[in-house]
């Protein structure tokens, strides 16, 4: 050894390399014993290559695994980014339906109120006497005296009591055909149906007794004690 020769060991010198060079400079001072402390260094040399040579091996390997174990990582992000992704397209998606069905809530319901309207729009215009443009009330909103407004069976016109009862008083009808519809430009017929929905019942009976004249040819007289 090193220490046997009364010398320092190598690593005082601060590498292998330099204690060989320094070695071999000087083997023609210790005469036939510099061979060998050559040789010793020489083999310390070798030794230490070998181990170093071990080394990179196991860094290398190290190397290897650390950069398996690197992309595992890698591959777990990747997989929880992934999951966080699914995570946002799903409360997006629970999103834009909650959205949808606000939406198609609030389609309905102006569906509902413009159907409503046009309905209530109807009903109106049914209420009201085509000839004088009087309203009659709601059903169940009326009260004694109130104007009744029918649509004719025939035409299809909504008139008042008021209107036909005027009509019958200024050209009182001679036949049953001659009670027609008072609206301007329609000479429809009109019904029992409509005489007794308009009408008092003393006209209603009127309509009846023409009914029955114009039967019997106007030969029908009626009984002089009203029965």
């Amino acid at each position: 050894s090193w220490q046997d020769q009364g010398g320092e060991h190598p690593s005082s010198r601060g590498s292998w390399a330099s204690a060989a060079a320094g070695s071999r400079g000087t083997s023609g001072d210790f005469g036939g014993g510099g061979g060998g402390i050559a040789e010793e260094v020489e083999a310390e040399l070798m030794g230490l290559l070998d181990r170093c040579g071990q080394d990179t091996q196991l860094l290398g390997r190290f190397n290897k695994e650390l950069n398996e174990v690197a992309d595992a990582v890698d591959d777990q992000l990747r997989s929880v980014r992934g999951m966080g992704a699914m995570d946002a397209d799903a409360d997006l998606a629970r999103q834009l339906q909650q959205q949808l069905e606000q939406e198609e809530n609030q389609h309905q319901k102006r569906k509902a109120e413009e159907e409503d309207r046009q309905l209530q729009e109807f009903l109106r215009k049914e209420r009201t006497c085509q000839v004088c443009s009087q309203q009659a009330p709601a059903p169940g909103e009326g009260g004694p005296g109130s104007v009744a407004v029918e649509q004719l069976t025939r035409c299809g016109h909504p008139v008042c009591s008021g209107c036909l009862s005027v009509q019958i008083e200024v050209d009182p009808p001679q036949r049953q055909s001659e009670y027609v519809c008072p609206c301007d430009g329609c000479s429809e017929a009109l019904t029992e149906k409509d005489i007794k929905a308009l009408l008092t019942g003393a006209e209603h009976d009127k309509f009846i007794d023409m009914g029955l004249q114009d039967a019997a040819g106007g030969a029908l007289v009626k009984c002089p004690t009203g029965c």
